[in-house]
């Protein structure tokens, strides 16, 4: 099997999960081009590849399923204007820091921002409105500086989107199915911009990026349809087993780092 055909196979499965929880893909695409590729014997990926390639493909993953999720009325448009424009800002600047960064950092952070978000999913989520589709206003003093927050660590480390879900749900008060939809929408510009900043610092390889985007695309599509015939509760408790799962994997290899 060639690299290639590896990644275009990762690239599927996180899109689908990435419409079907509103994860963007990356809290999956990271550690799997870290492991994958490495246990199968074709490649070994660092941190700041896989990062970059993560960015690459949240591009494709939330376009997409933001467009499946946006036909059945579940976008938030104008929290997903704000927070997008936020989140683009910091993930823009996160991109250029992220290559003055030391690999072992970034994998810290990653795995304690992917623990803290599979924690904070299995709590019990506020009341939804009556209407599922209900797109309750918000407070912008919160949402700003939350996007640029998690637009920096985005464009610093390739993952970080998935703190927006706990987010829309937990301290913004959405609907959940409402909340995982918004998030695909603001993951795009955020991505957008966090690729923009990898891209002007030479940290993008261009052939394994296009081959897990191509994957991406109709798995975000497919991930969308069965997300908005799954009950909601069942979609945040995949959401912190799939999270906490993934932090798993990244403590391991924060722990075994400097190993033979």
């Amino acid at each position: 099997m060639s690299l290639e055909l590896l990644l275009f196979g990762l690239g599927l499965v996180s899109g689908v999960l990435s419409g079907l929880l509103g994860i963007g893909g990356a809290i999956l695409i990271v550690p799997a081009l870290l492991y994958v590729p490495q246990w199968v014997g074709i490649a070994s990926i660092d941190i700041k590849v896989a990062a970059a390639v993560a960015v690459a493909q949240v591009v494709a993953a939330s376009a997409t399923g933001a467009l499946a999720h946006g036909r059945h009325g579940l976008v938030h448009g104008r929290l997903a204007a704000m927070m997008g424009a936020a989140s683009a800002g910091g993930a823009l600047l996160g991109g250029v820091v992220s290559a003055y960064l030391p690999s072992g950092a970034l994998l810290v952070v990653a795995a304690i921002l992917a623990s803290s978000a599979s924690l904070v999913m299995i709590l019990p989520a506020p009341p939804d409105p009556i209407s599922r589709l209900s797109h309750p206003p918000f407070k912008l003093i919160v949402a700003l500086p939350v996007g640029v927050a998690i637009g920096l660590l985005v464009g610093t480390i390739g993952i970080g989107s998935f703190l927006m879900v706990p987010t829309m749900i937990y301290v913004l008060r959405m609907p959940t199915r409402v909340g995982l939809a918004t998030v695909l929408a603001v993951a795009f510009p955020m991505s957008v911009a966090g690729l923009t900043g990898k891209l002007l610092t030479g940290q993008v390889p261009l052939l394994a990026s296009c081959a897990t985007v191509l994957g991406a695309i109709p798995g975000a599509q497919l991930g969308s349809m069965i997300s908005v015939r799954v009950p909601a509760r069942v979609l945040r408790l995949l959401y912190g087993a799939l999270v906490l799962t993934i932090a798993a994997g990244l403590w391991y290899d924060v722990l075994n780092i400097g190993e033979p």
